[in-house]
């Protein structure tokens, strides 16, 4: 029904049925009736036009009656809403006009569906007495922007649910005085114009943030009845970038004496100054556990705020001077933190004493003025300068627990204090040896009842020998009888102490004796003698340059394990494990030169021409068969060795990966010549107190070799041998930092070595039983690797010079080769072979090697030579010949000494010419 004409229109038994009466018109039409009368509770307005504007005045006669619903977009209502049961945003924005709703039902709200938004537009005071419901968290947003600076508005009702978190998403109080003084709210945002202020009464409030721009907005606490006012955890009130103008507390409401702020888990605080109404009122109450921040001055010397309470393992931040007159209590284990001059009556612990946590956080100096006498019973847990500067305390302070000065002068300069039976001093030496320490002067006084330890965390050098002395205690102090407090210290070289048996100086002394027994405690798991005795050499007090810092730096170890491991990587070296793994090279190669050898006699010597009777025999000096003496051929290899640790000397393991390539031919009918180059690469992963450490070895060989037969089946062969072998090392170090923690640095070395030498066999070849030909051999071989000198880089100061003697070792060698029943498949003739060796160590000696820092005065040694004496060969090959001019072999070898084994596969290839 379109009304055009100013009317009073009634719902109900005045005239009317109840029930549902519509509003409706064209878009943007204008309705003027003077009000709409809800005389019956079941009486609804639904407002259906797009753009509907009305100066209505929507009341309930007699009762609480009616509702309105926005089922339209863009509606304006100008009108006065009173005694109505609910008002339904339906999910459209209203812009209302008037100066008054009042929903008084029990359960009426304003409700919000979605992000709906409610403009209040009216140049005259506001009061809203309704609920604000807010179905789903952060929807909705009230806007007041347009209010007038000042302009009074009033909230009586709960907005949102602070309990389940279900909060309005903005509201924009704009510059108005917005006062929510009857019910609990929950907003996700509050939204302040320049001189916009909110004030909060008696009740519960979740504000999630603030917008406001820095140094503007102002929140008041001013309960109208007799209770407190109550931040709920997660109010955040400014910010540190934004903060506000003001946060204040008015003056007590009722019966109460003063206005205190409950405040919950991790609520902060942001303005430029905190104040109070009155003198001496206004208090603090944090008890929801976590952190707080309090950011901003808080009191005035005219009006100064009243106690500061903490409960409930709640830790507070006062970034800003703080001036109260009442006490300030720590209790339940909560920490108060103070960043600036902070003046009270006390500050104590509760009355269960031993809870309470003070905490200096300044990066300035400050002062903290306690203008009474706190009870002695209520002793702080600990106080801790956790700063960058130096606190001063004037007046009386009670301690029972530890006291953390960090680096830092505590002063006490006026009050009479006590420390209880259970405390204890934490004091920091800094690298330049200034030491934490607590200054008594003016007509302050310490009473100590007790006194258990003090600890030093040591950040100092050690770079001296004797004992250095430290004030810890200066002025005055009045200590009972017997009190002996432990001294300890975070560096374990230092024996700490006191002087002259009182609590005012600490000293640390410095014993190398001390030092050594230390280090022989921590490699005592380490039977290695030349880790010992290298050790006597790193200690060396007349060590200068590297290794007077290497030595410096392995005393920042704190605990034995890295200790330990930091002097295997210093005081070893791969050295020997390097010159026996060039040698052991050189001795395979020799070997498939030897097996090549053996292989041509094989097929051409009278005894084992009889077992190849396909070929028809050979007499002495004839020629050989299908001249297989003759011919080029090449041998790839593999071996995988594997030394454990012996002799003090660290084991590892090896693959090496190369071939063999030789020509040989007949001088004569009885001798036979040739000549090899081999190529090799060996990769060396150390093992034990050296794991991490990895070595590449790269051979280069040259051979010549031969084999003379002599009368009654008797032999001679031998070969010759060049190696040149480049070394690639990485081996590990350790740096400490001055907390102790262990980093690893790479000491690389590229050096050069050759290996040469020679073996000598003779052999008888006897012919068993038809089709088996045993022939035992024994011999001599000799191999010699030179002498090297190179320098390690990449590490701060532990590079070592490295000095090595050549190595060298004799073996006697004797062993047989059985050679079994040639067989002749189709087209293939096979050769199997098997032998047996022992190759027993008669002479030589293992490279000495020196190793150094850089101002080392005497060099580190290795151990002596402890490899196995006495090592077995068993092995297999075969060789297939499928025609006269291409021959195939393959072969494995086992080879075991004492905590030593090796593994070596080969191919053959020959081609006879």
């Amino acid at each position: 029904m379109m009304m055009n004409e100013a009317s009073n229109l009634i719902l109900g038994p005045n005239g009317v049925a109840a029930g549902n009466f519509a509003v409706a018109g064209e878009v943007g039409s204008y309705v003027g009736l003077l009000n709409i009368n809800f005389s019956n509770t079941n009486s609804n307005v639904s407002i259906e036009t797009d753009g509907f504007t009305s100066d209505v005045t929507f009341i309930s006669n007699g009762g609480v009656n009616g509702a309105i619903t926005l089922n339209a977009k863009g509606i304006t209502l100008n009108g006065n809403i009173t005694n109505l049961k609910a008002i339904d945003l339906n999910s459209n924005n209203l812009t209302f006009g008037g100066n008054n709703i009042q929903l008084l039902a029990n359960g009426s709200a304003i409700t919000f569906r979605a992000n709906e938004q409610l403009t209040l537009t009216s140049a005259s005071d506001i009061e809203i007495n309704s609920n604000i419901a807010v179905t789903n968290d952060q929807q909705g947003s009230i806007d007041a922007s347009g209010l007038a600076s000042g302009q009074g508005l009033v909230i009586k009702g709960d907005i949102g649910n602070y309990s389940t978190s279900v909060r309005l998403g903005q509201f924009n109080i704009g510059s108005s005085a917005t006062d929510f003084n009857a019910g609990n709210a929950a907003i996700g945002n509050l939204i302040f114009g320049n001189d916009g202020i909110a004030l909060f009464a008696h009740n519960n409030y979740l504000i999630t943030k603030t917008t406001n721009a820095s140094g503007q907005g102002t929140i008041i606490f001013r309960p109208v009845v007799a209770d407190n006012t109550n931040l709920v955890a997660g109010t955040n009130l400014g910010s540190a970038d934004n903060p506000l103008a003001e946060i204040n507390f008015a003056a007590p409401a009722g019966t109460n004496t003063d206005t205190i702020l409950n405040v919950g888990q991790g609520v902060n605080l942001y303005a430029t100054e905190i104040t109070t109404a009155g003198v001496n009122t206004g208090s603090f109450n944090f008890n929801g556990g976590r952190t707080s921040i309090v950011s901003g001055t808080v009191g005035t010397a005219a009006n100064k705020f009243n106690n500061i309470t903490l409960t409930n393992n709640t830790t507070v931040k006062f970034t800003d001077d703080v001036i109260s007159n009442g006490a300030t209590t720590i209790g339940g284990n909560s920490t108060l933190q103070i960043a600036n001059d902070y003046i009270t009556d006390s500050i104590q612990g509760n009355a269960a004493g031993g809870t309470g946590t003070l905490q200096f956080v300044n990066t300035k100096g400050i002062l903290v003025t306690l203008k009474g006498n706190p009870n002695p019973d209520n002793a702080l847990a600990a106080l801790q300068v956790s700063g960058s500067a130096d606190v001063a305390i004037d007046g009386s302070v009670n301690i029972n627990g530890e006291i953390n000065l960090g680096a830092n002068v505590l002063g006490f300069t006026d009050g009479i204090s006590t420390w209880g039976n259970d405390t204890t001093i934490s004091t920091t030496l800094t690298s330049d040896e200034v030491m934490g320490n607590i200054v008594i002067s003016g007509a302050a006084e310490v009473k100590i009842a007790g006194l258990k330890t003090i600890k030093v965390q040591d950040n100092a050098s050690i770079d001296f020998i004797g004992t250095k002395t430290y004030t810890l205690i200066q002025g005055d102090i009045s200590a009972d009888n017997g009190i002996d407090p432990n001294v300890v210290g975070t560096n374990r070289y230092v024996i700490y102490g006191l002087s002259g048996n009182t609590e005012a100086l600490v000293t640390r002394t410095i014993d190398i004796n001390n030092i050594e027994n230390i280090l022989n405690n921590d490699i005592s798991g380490n039977g290695n003698p030349v880790i010992r005795h290298n050790l006597v050499t790193f200690l060396n007090p007349n060590n200068t340059g590297n290794a007077e810092q290497a030595y410096n730096n392995i005393l920042l170890a704190q605990n034995t394990n890295d200790a330990a491991t930091s002097f295997a990587a210093t005081l070893t070296d791969t050295s020997t494990s390097v010159n026996n793994i060039n040698i052991n090279v050189a001795k395979e190669e020799q070997g498939l030169i030897g097996y090549r050898l053996d292989e041509l006699r094989y097929l051409c010597n009278p005894e084992s021409d009889k077992m190849a009777s396909s070929e028809g025999g050979v007499a002495a000096g004839d020629e050989p068969i299908d001249n297989v003496a003759y011919g080029v051929w090449f041998k790839p290899l593999y071996v995988d060795t594997h030394q454990s640790e012996k002799g003090g000397v660290a084991g590892y393991k090896a693959k090496t990966v190369g071939t063999v390539i030789g020509l040989d031919t007949l001088a004569n009918d009885n001798l036979m010549i040739g000549a090899a180059i081999g190529l090799a690469k060996t990769d060396v992963k150390h093992q034990n107190y050296k794991r991490g450490d990895k070595t590449t070895i790269d051979s280069l060989s040259f051979s010549l070799y031969g084999a003379q037969q002599l009368v009654a089946n008797f032999f001679v062969h031998g070969n010759a041998i060049l190696s040149v072998n480049q070394v690639k090392n990485r081996s590990q170090r350790y740096v400490f930092d001055k907390n102790g923690n262990r980093s690893t640095q790479i000491a690389s070395a590229n050096y050069s070595n050759m290996t040469f030498g020679g073996n000598f066999m003779v052999g008888y070849d006897a012919s068993l039983m038809d089709g088996l030909l045993v022939t035992p051999m024994a011999g001599l071989s000799y191999l010699k690797s030179s002498d090297e000198s190179y320098k390690e880089s990449g590490t701060t100061f532990a590079n070592r010079q490295v000095y090595s003697k050549f190595s060298d070792r004799t073996d006697f060698i004797g062993g047989a080769k059985l050679m079994g029943y040639t067989i002749n498949l189709a087209d293939l003739i096979v050769y199997p072979e098997a032998h047996a060796f022992v190759i027993q160590k008669i002479g030589g000696r293992l490279s000495k090697t020196q190793y150094q820092l850089e101002g080392q005065v005497n060099p580190y040694i290795t151990p002596s030579d402890k490899t196995a004496r006495t090592t077995y060969n068993l092995g297999l090959s075969g060789t297939i010949r499928p025609d006269t001019k291409m021959e195939y072999g393959i072969g494995y070898d086992l080879n075991i000494a004492k905590k030593f084994i090796s593994h070596q596969g080969t191919v053959k290839v020959r081609l006879n010419f």
